[in-house]
């Protein structure tokens, strides 16, 4: 049983019912439904999740709508360009519950305002330079949440050095300390010798 804050709560009922009305809705395609009954998975995933959550595995799925953008710029294909920024919107709503869970409420604003933008300035951003390197940065971010690994051999590394530091400093200093008493027990029983 999960124990929920109640934001959580509220995130894990919305996105229940979208999915049942999804579901019950005719007009959907199976794709859309497919999307949202995904969205309730990598949620309820996130919820139960804390080393590796399912929504880090569709980092390559996030990515292919960049890739195909910058390819769209590159050969002045607007409507190749068009298509996945939509597939982009498309799958950043299927994710996003489960983002919620994970990450800070600034992180999720600043991908929000992320994928807002290219929505927003897609006319923009294939003829315009400037846009284009935002567009990039925006790519750049996405790719560090989904690809970044978090260093944890670090701190046991540490840990490893300090305790064979630590032992054998300590091995020094028994033995010169041994050394030290045994040359003053034989200078206390040969009194001449030094």
């Amino acid at each position: 049983v999960l124990s929920l804050r109640p934001d959580q709560q509220r995130l894990v009922e919305y996105t229940f019912s979208d999915a049942i009305t999804s579901l019950q809705n005719p007009e959907w395609s199976k794709e859309k439904k497919l999307n949202k009954l995904t969205e309730v998975r990598l949620l309820v995933d996130a919820l139960q999740t804390k080393y590796e959550p399912l929504w880090k595995k569709t980092g390559l799925m996030m990515l292919e709508p960049f890739i195909t953008m910058e390819k769209g710029i590159d050969d002045k294909d607007s409507v190749s360009f068009h298509q996945a920024a939509n597939l982009l919107l498309q799958r950043y709503e299927t994710v996003r519950p489960a983002l919620m869970v994970d990450l800070s409420s600034d992180k999720i604003e600043e991908l929000d305002e992320h994928v807002s933008y290219v929505d927003a300035n897609r006319n923009n951003i294939l003829t315009d330079a400037e846009h284009q390197k935002h567009l990039e940065v925006v790519a750049a971010d996405f790719e560090a949440l989904f690809f970044a690994k978090k260093d944890n051999s670090e701190p046991s590394l540490f840990w490893l050095i300090f305790s064979i530091g630590g032992i054998i400093s300590s091995t020094l200093f028994y033995v010169g300390w041994r050394k030290y008493k045994g040359d003053k027990e034989e200078e206390l029983r040969v009194p001449g010798k030094r």
